[in-house]
């Protein structure tokens, strides 16, 4: 089950039962759904919000990046590291600090609310030029239909309640493939171990970089062990 369940209270005034507090419409329930939510004798909606944000794991940056059999490579995206928790009942997004993006990005949250519960996935959002080329300032700048946007899932931390960080990054990739519906907003960040090959495809796209990682990897959160390394192009 999703764990770290805790309380929020907002102190608001004149709130009926069972108003929408900002919390949760922060949160992306404004219209889509609403929490339980009841009034105290001081006027308060009392939300229970049960998380999991965990902490992304980390690439360690590179003038070089390692090859050999057991490395395996993908296009480093320019746009917003991004959590996706699908709980019980909704989808709820994070960036790579822990702010809530679910509001700001509705439709990609909506999207992949055909998850199975209890799944935590982690990846890139990107905003799309004209030419589907990913763009960091169309992202910066995004309003409602300005540019299309993309949630590339890359790793799976959570399977229908299950810790599957252990395995290796070569199963957790079969199983991602195995849950993600690619749609309007939604694709699978592809990998290879032709380094050479991606790499000049990347440069002659003027994509950001280039990630390496070791296929038998584990999902580290929140560390920097080198098992994940990124080479920069540095065309922003």
């Amino acid at each position: 089950m999703v764990s770290h369940s805790f309380s929020l209270q907002c102190d608001l005034n004149h709130i009926t039962e069972g108003t929408k507090c900002h919390i949760c419409r922060g949160l992306g329930f404004g219209e889509a759904g609403s929490l339980d939510a009841r009034t105290t004798h001081q006027c308060k909606i009392l939300c229970t919000v049960n998380l999991n944000y965990r902490k992304p794991m980390e690439c360690l940056s590179a003038n070089k990046l390692p090859t050999g059999d057991q490395w395996t490579y993908e296009i480093k995206l320019d746009g917003f590291r991004v959590e996706a928790v699908r709980t019980e009942s909704r989808v709820i997004l994070y960036s790579r600090q822990g702010k809530l993006l679910t509001s700001q990005f509705m439709q990609v949250a909506l999207e992949l609310e055909k998850l199975p519960r209890d799944t935590v996935m982690d990846g890139e959002l990107v905003a799309l030029d004209e030419d589907g080329v990913p763009r960091f300032n169309l992202l910066q700048n995004y309003r409602t239909g300005s540019a299309h946007l993309m949630y590339f899932a890359f790793d799976i931390l959570l399977l229908k309640g299950r810790d599957v960080t252990k395995l290796p990054l070569s199963d957790r990739r079969d199983l991602l493939r195995s849950v993600v519906k690619r749609g309007k907003h939604i694709d699978l960040a592809e990998w290879s171990d032709k380094l050479e090959a991606l790499e000049r495809f990347a440069r002659e796209h003027r994509l950001e970089g280039i990630v390496a990682k070791r296929a038998n990897s584990h999902y580290e959160e929140g560390k920097r062990t080198g098992s994940w390394v990124k080479l920069r192009f540095n065309y922003r």
